[in-house]
């Protein structure tokens, strides 16, 4: 039961970087099968995720051939990824070049067995083939995690009905962009990615944060049509003085990650029915 068909949409646009690149579904079809090509189905594999291509496709190739998959952020607490890895034992590693060039030496039980789109995969030494459990696609950390190496455990059926779901009530399609404003390493932000890709959409792949300028000028210059957010998005927003109703694509701006405070429900309410957009 495969989540996404990239050959249905094989000639629609599916990722636009924020430095311009164009990739089809095809070319994530292609590039998600010679990333898989590397690694045994079956096997454990640690992605040290960026809002990058490389992260990006890896968690696709790994959802579409039975490869578990543990996200965690590049860029995190290195004791919590740390005490993941020797937890769980990873039988690959995923990260970029320059993130293991800068800590190689946490990384003595694995060696180098490919180098691709600036990125490094790592194979431990010792292969235990150890028993995954069928159903099991992708281990992620929470949110509010206290130092904790527990993971949240997901099948494909969870994150099928779960994609299905928001796509039919948010009534997102092929028309439809959204823009990678949350990290992929976080479940909203991996939401994203799996409703743009099931209904044929588009994903703007950005690292940048939504509080610089730029962001906002790229959300414009390539339509996008969703932005998802965290509280602390909108705070962000409400200082900096965002104007919405400027952004003529957009139809729709979605909240989790925490409830608003009832001023910002308030202010963002009025300024979404005031740009005639959904809240």
């Amino acid at each position: 039961m495969k989540l996404w068909d990239f050959q249905k949409y094989r000639d629609l646009t599916a990722v636009i970087t924020d430095a311009g690149q164009c990739y089809y579904y095809r070319d994530l079809d292609r590039m998600q099968q010679e990333f898989f090509s590397n690694i045994r189905q079956g096997s454990l594999i640690c992605i040290f995720a960026e809002n990058d291509m490389a992260s990006l496709i890896a968690y696709l190739a790994c959802l579409l051939h039975g490869v578990v998959s543990v996200i965690l952020p590049a860029a995190g607490d290195p004791v919590l990824n740390g005490s993941v890895l020797q937890e769980y034992e990873p039988d690959y590693i995923w990260l970029s070049s320059r993130r293991y060039e800068q800590s190689s030496d946490r990384f003595t039980r694995y060696g180098d067995i490919v180098h691709l789109w600036d990125y490094v995969l790592l194979e431990r030494g010792i292969q235990d083939r150890r028993k995954l459990h069928p159903d099991l696609v992708l281990l992620l950390p929470t949110s509010g995690s206290t130092g904790s190496p527990r993971l949240v455990r997901l099948s494909v059926q969870n994150i099928r009905q779960n994609t299905v779901s928001i796509c039919s009530y948010m009534k997102i399609t092929s028309v439809d962009r959204a823009v990678t404003s949350l990290p992929l390493s976080y479940t909203y932000g991996l939401s994203l990615v799996n409703t743009l890709l099931y209904a044929g959409g588009s994903i703007l792949l950005t690292g940048k944060s939504v509080v610089r300028h730029s962001f906002w000028r790229d959300l414009e210059q390539y339509g996008v049509t969703i932005f998802s957010g965290v509280p602390y998005s909108y705070e962000c927003m409400k200082k900096m003085n965002v104007k919405i109703a400027g952004l003529e694509k957009l139809r729709m701006l979605t909240q989790a990650g925490g409830k608003l405070t009832e001023e910002l429900q308030g202010y963002w309410g009025m300024c979404a029915f005031d740009a005639g957009k959904q809240f």
